[in-house]
């Protein structure tokens, strides 16, 4: 359930956060995006309501529309 995370931890083959991938993540609180992203997509951290730092890398080309909405980043 995503309302229990409180990380994430990304892998080194991942290129892209997909659609709704942490949508209501309440308690998730830092994103630590790693080089080899690029691209988040539609509401991907949408609600996010605790997340309070999102670090992204030189390779992210997409941040997709609602991505971040409704989060105090």
């Amino acid at each position: 359930m995503r309302k229990n995370v409180t990380q994430v931890i990304f892998l080194l083959n991942i290129i892209k956060v997909g659609n709704f991938t942490y949508t209501y993540a309440v308690n998730l609180v830092v994103v630590d995006i790693p080089e080899g992203i690029t691209s988040i997509g539609f509401a991907a951290f949408f609600a996010c309501r605790n997340l309070a730092a999102v670090s992204f890398p030189k390779t992210i080309k997409s941040v997709g529309s609602s991505a971040f909405d409704l989060a105090p980043v």
